[in-house]
């Protein structure tokens, strides 16, 4: 939305009364990024009583205009200096907690008066009580440039710019704020998951990031690393007591003579900024294989440990279950009356299910074959079957 409001000042809390513009109607945009602070210097012609209001000058049915952190100075003298101007701050590139500032000091007074000298120029972290510079006359219009080494932490930090004149009385302030610390980095490219020497245990190795979500290029030193399961509730859970550097480690998910699935999601972190996403591994079995022959009626009953792992798209609007379909005219290969059913109503999009692991020493010509059921000649839709190794390959 497009909101609109003016500055003004009068000598009653009325609309009406406002009749002294101190600043003219002025769009807003929704971005929060465009935020701005405002300075405006009042310069009653009469000694009293003023309010001063803010206007909200938007056309119907737009949002709201929020004000804040109004601030006032003590009245300051007609020749006190005006603000500094051209203020930049620029935060360390890389991330670090640093940060670059210059500006202008003030070239005239409040009254718009040429300042012959300035008596100093103090600049200051709103969160930090000592100035973090300090300018003793410097020339009038003088470009000035300070560091700030000594930033606490990554967030949004204020800072004011205040000149004195020559006679010790004290300018307009002037305040600018920015972001210190790092971009968060892009996803992890690829995540890797196959099972340990030991079974039962599993290897999780990722690709670094390049960039951050900025397009920046990041430096392979900062990134630390982030590892979860998956939880109920579309959840995710950290299995790391803190972030690591290396791009490998090694997790007992089931014993030796257990089955289990084993799943993990990766995130990265560019000088402890977390990025948005999670990038997810393979779903893998590890632990104890099942030994040939084996079969699969996926019946709900009675399945003996045989694992069942499936991956539905996000989005797909897909599922898959055990269910009985004898009602449905759709009758059973062995007569058990027992199917594994595969549902999406997305176009063009594959659900997968596995097994566990199979033990396939000592055979000989080892085949797989699956029933399926074809609703009508009509049904479109392709069954593949895929063999894969430990490490993930598939064979032919």
């Amino acid at each position: 939305y497009t909101e609109r409001y003016a500055l003004a000042m009068g000598v009653a809390p009325t609309a009406a009364a406002m009749v002294t513009e101190l600043v003219p109607p002025t769009e807003l945009n929704g971005d929060l990024s465009t935020a701005e602070i405002k300075t405006v210097t009042v310069k009653p012609d009469v000694t009293g009583n003023y309010y001063i209001g803010w206007h909200a000058l938007s056309d119907p049915a737009m949002f709201m205009i929020q004000v804040k952190d109004v601030r006032m100075s003590a009245a300051m003298e007609a020749g006190s200096p005006a603000g500094a101007t051209d203020v930049t701050l620029t935060r360390d590139a890389v991330g670090y907690l640093k940060l670059h500032g210059s500006f202008k000091a003030p070239a005239t007074d409040i009254s718009g008066n040429a300042l012959g000298e300035l008596g100093k120029v103090v600049v200051k972290r709103q969160d930090k009580d000592a100035p973090v510079a300090e300018f003793t006359s410097p020339a009038p219009g003088a470009v000035l440039t300070f560091d700030d080494n000594d930033i606490p932490a990554m967030g949004t930090y204020t800072y004011s710019i205040t000149a004195w004149n020559a006679d010790g009385a004290i300018g307009r302030e002037v305040l600018a704020s920015t972001y210190v610390g790092p971009v968060a980095p892009e996803d992890v490219p690829e995540v890797r998951l196959v099972e340990g020497d030991v079974p039962g245990t599993a290897v999780l190795t990722w690709d670094a990031p390049a960039y951050d979500v900025d397009g920046n290029a990041l430096v392979p030193e900062n990134l630390t690393y982030m590892v979860y399961v998956p939880g109920e509730y579309s959840q995710a859970y950290p299995v790391l007591d803190e972030p690591v550097a290396d791009r490998k480690v090694t997790f007992k998910v089931c014993g030796p003579d257990e089955k289990a699935f084993a799943t993990f999601y990766v995130s990265a972190l560019n000088l402890g900024l977390e990025g948005e996403g999670l990038t997810r591994s393979p779903m893998v079995p590890v632990g104890k294989a099942d030994a040939l022959p084996y079969t699969d009626s996926f019946g709900k009953e009675g399945r003996d440990g045989k694992l069942l792992g499936y991956i539905v798209p996000a989005g797909s609007y897909g599922s898959v279950e055990l269910s009985n379909r004898e009602s449905g005219k759709a009758p059973a290969q062995d007569g058990d009356d027992a199917f594994i059913r595969l549902t999406t109503y997305t176009p063009d999009v594959s659900i997968e299910f596995f097994t566990g692991k199979i033990d396939l020493a000592g055979a000989e010509s080892p085949a797989v074959s699956i029933y399926y059921y074809k609703w009508s000649d009509a049904d479109t839709n392709r069954t593949d079957v895929l063999v894969v190794d430990r490490d993930g390959n598939e064979i032919p």
